[in-house]
């Protein structure tokens, strides 16, 4: 299976946009196909608003530890690929990044 966390919910609708950027949820998609094939079916149905739930699950969570009989696993983080030991822990941290941005007019 293919595993992606997110922070915050996002539309798996096609546009996987995110209505909230600060619901401190972790989103969590499972692609559950059983080959390379339909996994990649599975990801252009969903693009194409096709999706079939029997091919992926998805929930949010607050924290998520992802274990494997593998020493490691290949991360992408912002579009980089990594390999980290397993087993990998996501967490939210609701409040904890301040951002700056310029006065309103």
């Amino acid at each position: 299976p293919s595993i992606f966390v997110g922070n915050n919910l996002y539309e798996i609708d096609g546009s996987f946009t995110r209505k909230r950027l600060n619901s401190g949820k972790l989103f969590v998609w499972i692609i559950t196909a059983d080959s390379r094939r339909k996994m990649i079916r599975s990801l252009f149905d969903t693009l194409l608003r096709r999706s079939r739930t029997d091919t992926y699950q998805l929930f949010t969570t607050q924290s998520i530890t992802i274990e494997s009989r593998k020493k490691s696993l290949r991360v992408a983080t912002d579009g980089e690929y990594f390999r980290e030991n397993t087993p990998l822990h996501y967490s939210v941290s609701p409040g904890k990044l301040t951002i700056l941005s310029p006065k309103k007019h």
